[in-house]
């Protein structure tokens, strides 16, 4: 009899670490199947916003060049100064609400305080800084970053023919001093081509649902 309760209990023992086993192990595998699918939703997210940012951005970028030209045409280039004093804010404010986010621009040096960095815009114009040095070409780089709330893109935008008449090396002292009429503590002179001249800078606020 105490070779057959042994036995028994042993049997018992056996079936409990068996269908612990298998409930632990069907756990897991739910865990698994719902962390590969978040993170299937993340990634396809990620790739959507990042669409729709550079759509934005696309947007703004040749709506705001469009006026710089005109103006050019018009007034010289310091008729550009106003338009990217008065217009620009405008055309932002425009296409974020077109797109249901919003865009700007930032830089190291900026011209206009308004478009100061925050910390996370901050580190990725440093990190541009840097990869520039090591050879990567501005017009591919740019940076992303997601969470549950946000998700955020920054793209370089080198410096071009038509920016250096106001930002450049050679900028004619009585523009530079129209310049600092409506921007007295301006940093942004003394650019080359191929530097960073601004970054455009994106946030959509998101949330995690599949559709």
């Amino acid at each position: 009899w105490k070779e057959r309760s042994s036995k028994m209990t042993l049997f018992k023992s056996k079936t409990l670490k068996t269908a612990l086993a298998g409930y632990f192990g069907f756990c897991l595998l739910a865990y698994s199947v719902s962390w590969a699918e978040m993170t299937q939703v993340s990634n396809s997210q990620m790739s959507s916003h990042k669409d729709k940012a550079n759509s934005a951005i696309k947007t703004y970028q040749t709506r705001l060049k469009s006026e710089l030209k005109e103006a050019i045409r018009n007034g010289g280039p310091k008729a550009a100064i106003s338009i990217c004093s008065e217009k620009a804010s405008q055309i932002a404010q425009e296409t974020s609400e077109e797109f249901g986010l919003s865009i700007g621009r930032t830089s190291l040096k900026l011209r206009n305080p308004t478009n100061k960095a925050d910390d996370w815009e901050l580190a990725m114009l440093n990190q541009f800084k840097v990869r520039k040095k090591q050879g990567v070409s501005l017009a591919s780089m740019e940076a992303s970053y997601q969470d549950d709330t946000i998700f955020r893109y920054m793209k370089a935008i080198p410096m071009n023919g038509m920016c250096a008449n106001c930002h450049g090396t050679n900028v004619n002292p009585k523009l530079y001093k129209h310049i600092k009429e409506y921007y007295p503590d301006d940093q942004a002179i003394g650019l080359k081509p191929g530097d960073t001249r601004v970054a455009f800078t994106v946030s959509i606020p998101i949330r995690y649902t599949k559709e």
